[in-house]
């Protein structure tokens, strides 16, 4: 009975589940810059990286993610500048787009040091409706050939470090705004939506 109950909560609260718009990193470790830009400049070289992922080989459709990033310090060390390109295949949608950021890191004393980051780049949410089932076929909100949109977006973040530990928080798409494809059609629920890292 206590193993239904736990069930059954756990179902219970899965039922307001989302999911997220923003590409899966389970390579974080691998360019934490690509989760948290405050990251720029920590290190007194520039690093360059570079990645391609494949998620689940051989099924159709399957989410596929490419980047490339380079980030440095400015200024004595107490600034970073950073860049990133990047591409999220999932299905039918794609996400394209650049990313600059800028970064200060303010020395608390030897061991600790907290970054500020504001990010801000181009981003272009497409979705090929051709290649969609779709329920209704005369969705006014979808057309069946490919659709794109081109938005700014905006992000910001924090970064607290010592010798052995970090922590921190970085909000992308902070402005929220409409994924709209046509103009005479402003009824869409499609928004950019905040993320949090």
């Amino acid at each position: 009975m206590k193993k239904l109950i736990i069930i059954v909560l756990m179902l219970c609260g899965m039922a307001g589940a989302k999911a997220q718009q923003l590409e899966q990193w389970t390579q974080f470790y691998a360019n934490e810059y690509m989760v948290n830009p405050a990251l720029a400049g920590i290190d007194k070289y520039f690093h360059a990286k570079a990645l391609y992922r494949d998620q689940w080989v051989g099924i159709q459709d399957s989410p596929r993610t490419y980047y490339l990033s380079l980030h440095g310090p400015i200024i004595r060390e107490k600034m970073g500048v950073g860049g990133s390109i990047f591409s999220d295949v999932v299905g039918q949608t794609r996400r394209n787009g650049f990313q600059a950021a800028y970064a200060y890191h303010l020395k608390l004393n030897d061991a600790y040091k907290l970054s500020f980051t504001l990010s801000t780049g181009m981003l272009q949410f497409a979705v090929d409706g051709g290649k969609l089932d779709l329920e209704q076929s005369n969705d006014i909100a979808l057309s069946n050939g490919f659709m794109s949109i081109w938005a700014v977006d905006f992000g910001s973040g924090v970064r607290f470090s010592g010798e052995n530990f970090h922590v921190g928080i970085y909000v992308p798409q902070v402005a929220g705004l409409k994924a709209q494809f046509f103009r005479d059609y402003s009824e869409t629920q499609n928004v950019l939506a905040r993320h949090y890292y």
